[in-house]
């Protein structure tokens, strides 16, 4: 696929988009926007990118929308902008926070209006020390848009996001880190090699996990607790038929890295001749793994063995191949306080 506003490839389960106008700080067209939703397409069909990386070529990230791209000359009929913003950015933002898979933005030199919001439409986000956020809108007589209004608040707080908008100053990337419009800032030669070694461990985590995670947290905005424990009851319910959670915990009892393929699969899914079902698992194994909790120690928040905290198991107890252990008669009780809750 050939592009000529954007680069998109794919990498050891890592997709990276980047803008790619630096003449005009990478601002918008009706073009890019077009390649974008190819490229954000080709993602959703391969299932082997497991992260997404958005960054922009050149000496800025994104300049926003290229007033170049419209008719804005006086004498000219208005631009309707609204349909702009309904064809163009409304699908975007929605695209990125709904992606099958975590992105992360790296944002180096300016950030600008539409760039801004775009950058901030991804779970995380880092900038170099010289880069800049900027809401110019108001210096053209416009608001914020691609999602400003909704990100700004919540990032940040009113009277901060008040003054991001209406005042219309650069904010300098370490500030915004400060604040916590953005995840971190690091030194301008540390951006792509953190930024790598980010979407490196996101790519290889448990990806339905971490996209169930960032789908929790948008809805608790709104959610009162109750429904808010009644998401994390039905997720976790989810979660926990899938091979990643398997995976995780067999890894965890036997002490090696595991390996998450991020598959939407669950157990039920698997072939009857390799799958283990819960049904097939004895009842007072399942009543007592639902009773497991970590002990309130640095060994299980880490998951590392700390000498003196007991983690030895008979070898009734030892995990299989399977990742449950064997049984004869009654199934063992799991190791006291050493499996994930």
């Amino acid at each position: 696929m050939t592009f000529s506003t954007i680069t998109y490839v794919v990498e050891a389960g890592i997709a990276r988009l980047t803008l790619n106008r630096p003449e005009r700080l990478n601002s918008f067209t009706e073009e890019m926007h077009a390649e974008i939703r190819l490229a954000l397409a080709a993602l959703d069909a391969d299932r082997s990118v497991r992260a997404l990386v958005l960054s922009g070529a050149g000496r800025g990230f994104c300049a926003g929308q290229d007033l170049n791209d419209r008719s804005v000359a006086i004498g000219d009929s208005p631009p309707d902008i609204g349909v702009t913003i309904e064809k163009n950015y409304k699908p975007l933002v929605l695209r990125l926070q709904n992606l099958r898979v975590p992105t992360l933005c790296a944002v180096n030199g300016i950030a600008a209006g539409a760039g801004a919001s775009l950058a901030l439409a991804c779970d995380i986000v880092i900038a170099a020390r010289s880069a800049s956020f900027l809401q110019a809108f108001s210096k053209i007589g416009l608001i914020p848009d691609t999602g400003g209004t909704w990100f700004l608040p919540q990032r940040v707080g009113m009277a901060r996001a008040l003054g991001l908008a209406l005042l219309a100053d650069k904010l300098p990337a370490e500030k915004a880190a400060a604040w916590g419009l953005i995840w971190d800032c690091v030194d301008d030669a540390e951006l792509m090699p953190t930024v790598n070694r980010l979407a490196a461990q996101l790519a290889g985590a448990p990806t339905r996990a971490l996209v169930r995670t960032r789908e929790a947290m948008r809805a608790g905005i709104t959610n009162s607790l109750e429904t808010q424990l009644d998401l994390e009851r039905d997720l976790m319910q989810e979660l926990g038929h899938s091979h990643d959670y398997r995976e995780g915990v067999t890894a965890f009892m036997t002490r090696r890295a595991p390996n998450f393929t991020g598959e939407q699969a669950t157990w039920a899914r698997r072939s009857p001749a390799t799958r283990l079902s819960l049904s097939s698992v004895p009842a007072p194994w399942v009543a007592a793994s639902r009773r497991w909790r970590p002990l309130p120690d640095i060994a299980c928040c880490c998951m590392t063995p700390v000498p003196g905290l007991s983690s030895r198991r008979s070898p009734a107890s030892a995990p299989t191949s399977t990742g449950w252990p064997k049984s004869e008669g009654s199934p063992p009780m799991p190791p006291r306080g050493r499996g994930p809750a």
